[in-house]
């Protein structure tokens, strides 16, 4: 478990792909990204879940020290319940917040003005909000 400054330090330090390779948002796709932290060297990860039937439904998420969850983006996704008992709907972002881990989660519309169906695009904000810099190129799976 993280505290919460760590965790947003984490997120909010500027970070780069270690490699170049094209990101590819093909039906199916499940795989992660190595990052490092421009400042402090650390390893991240950006993990990327496309769905089998098309790109409706995407989760993207930033990882912190390989297994701590950062942030986590779900598109078209089940609905989630917070420890609460609030419902969020479909479209959400989760962030770290101590003693809960990524287990909150709030609309997407309260962070991102984004067509949510556009794959790429979500994908683009979504690695701005995680400070991630000069992402390689975003292959879409032809039609």
């Amino acid at each position: 478990m993280l505290s919460q400054q760590l965790a947003d330090d984490l997120l909010a330090e500027a970070k780069e792909f270690v490699t170049r390779d094209v990101i590819e948002l093909h039906p199916g796709a499940d795989y992660a990204r190595p990052l490092k932290g421009l400042s402090s060297h650390e390893e991240f990860l950006l993990d990327i879940a496309v769905g089998k039937r098309g790109r409706l439904k995407v989760k993207y998420q930033t990882r912190g020290r390989r297994v701590v969850v950062l942030a986590r983006l779900d598109v078209n996704g089940p609905t989630h319940r917070n420890p609460d008992g609030t419902l969020v709907g479909r479209d959400h972002i989760h962030v770290y917040k101590e003693g809960f881990a990524d287990k909150w989660a709030y609309p997407l519309v309260d962070y991102a003005d984004v067509n949510h169906s556009d794959s790429p695009a979500v994908l683009e904000w979504f690695m701005r909000y995680c400070r991630i810099h000069s992402p390689p190129p975003i292959q879409e799976a032809l039609a």
